[in-house]
């Protein structure tokens, strides 16, 4: 909620908190079918009253920033495209809504049983965080994750525990509790390679094995993360196949009720990638040319006989 940034899923006994009217709530949501991974995360205004008007403000600037950046993103996703024009358009949009872009934040290539491939978009360019260019390809399959911040944009880690883990498949180690022995092979039955949140672990032997499971690095953390206490993460995510005759959505999400008094409408660049389409041309084959049957015989056997008899 609100300047939570990420991966926050708490487990049963936690504290818990009050969603409250004009909070601004991600819900971020992961599936995979034999593998086969989709991705999808969406920003909800809690008990707006539309009647009342479109919402307007800080967060509503960080809501259309947001969703143009992917409308943008899903455009730009198609073959002799690159990651740094993405890169480049989400750094625009977030600049004409006078928002900023979150730190850290990828989208990356997804492939069976992979949720974080090396072809890599960078929605905020650092000084110190660079990714190699990388030009779309045909049959690619992208996780498009935009997140925008009316803050910085800088996250840390502030009080909530780690709850969403990934096995460490390169790593290796030795445990020596049991309970830790038995939350190992529980983890490698149920998700031995994608993201699962400690909920799906048998709850009595998780809380003595996790922990040295974690120390000895056989996992890697997905730490809860937060934006300074005031401001507001909005999130927007899909998955997106880049396909012969279009790049195609899996997961959209209409605009929620906001306005902005900022405007994509002014910036030529913006404009321009706005009015493609997601759809490609397609050639057209030349049509073979029939042959005419003309007294029996077909004008290509009448055109043979009449250059045998000129010979």
């Amino acid at each position: 909620m609100n300047n939570c940034a990420c991966h926050f899923s708490p487990l049963p006994g936690d504290p818990s908190y009050t969603i409250k009217a004009s909070d601004a709530v991600k819900i971020d949501l992961g599936v995979h079918f034999d593998g086969y991974i989709s991705q999808c995360a969406h920003t909800i205004v809690v008990a707006q009253n539309t009647d009342a008007g479109p919402l307007t403000g800080r967060v509503a600037d960080a809501i259309c920033a947001a969703y143009f950046a992917t409308e943008c993103a899903v455009r730009l996703l198609k073959p002799g495209s690159t990651n740094i024009d993405i890169s480049n358009a989400i750094r625009k949009v977030a600049d004409i809504f006078h928002v900023n872009p979150l730190e850290g934040v990828l989208s990356h290539e997804v492939k069976k049983n992979l949720i974080d491939g090396n072809n890599v978009i960078l929605q905020r360019t650092e000084v110190d965080q660079n990714v190699e260019e990388v030009t779309f390809e045909m049959n690619q399959a992208y996780v498009i994750d935009i997140a925008m911040t009316t803050g910085e944009g800088k996250t840390r880690e502030v009080e909530s525990r780690t709850t969403i883990y990934k096995r460490a498949v390169d790593r290796t180690y030795q445990l020596k509790v049991q309970a830790s022995r038995a939350i190992l092979v529980e983890i490698q039955q149920k998700a031995p390679i994608l993201p699962f949140c400690l909920r799906m672990l048998d709850e009595k032997k998780r809380k003595f094995g996790i922990v040295e499971i974690v120390k000895h690095d056989l996992l890697d953390s997905y730490p809860v993360l937060y934006e300074k206490q005031g401001e507001t993460v909005v999130q927007f995510k899909f998955t997106a196949l880049i396909l012969p005759d279009n790049t195609e959505r899996l997961n959209s999400f209409a605009l929620p009720h906001v306005t902005s008094e900022y405007s994509i409408d002014n910036d030529p660049e913006i404009q321009e990638i706005m009015q493609q389409t997601t759809e490609r041309p397609t050639e057209k084959k030349p049509k073979k040319k029939k042959a005419v049957k003309k007294k029996g015989k077909t004008q290509n056997e009448e055109d043979d006989e009449q250059m045998e008899t000129d010979e």
